[in-house]
């Protein structure tokens, strides 16, 4: 009878880690096709000027070009968060690159502009806590 029972509740642990395993599968496919959209549609802004004037408008006055290289950039990191959130780029390496991208005009320039925004909002104060 314990047998049986250790059987069942054992099959029953098998069974939730499975769900829970294409839960998690389920979660990063979903956000790998958010990001391709987005993608998708970024490098169509870039082929098409006509379509950069389909994104919000930029906080300051800038030449097309110079919207590309901001769009452009943009599909750099995202690509960089992407291979950290899949857990194929470590933090160190993450750390070293935009090290080396903040010493570029565009990242230098947009930083700039967030560290003039104000402090940064600290991780654990994203959310209220629950009263």
């Amino acid at each position: 009878m314990w047998l049986s029972v250790l059987f069942s509740a054992a099959a029953l642990a098998g069974v939730a880690a499975y769900l829970w395993y294409q839960a998690r599968q389920t979660q990063t496919a979903q956000e790998a096709a958010r990001r391709d959209a987005h993608r998708e549609l970024v490098i169509l802004a870039l082929g098409d000027a006509s379509l950069l004037e389909c994104w919000e408008p930029p906080q300051t006055p800038m030449t097309a070009a110079r919207r590309k290289q901001i769009l452009f950039t943009n599909l750099i990191v995202s690509n960089w968060e992407s291979d950290f959130r899949l857990g194929s780029l470590g933090e160190a390496a993450l750390r070293d690159m935009f090290d080396g991208h903040f010493q570029g005009e565009i990242a230098d320039e947009r930083y700039a502009l967030a560290v003039a925004a104000g402090s940064p909002v600290i991780a654990a104060e994203y959310f209220e806590t629950a009263t």
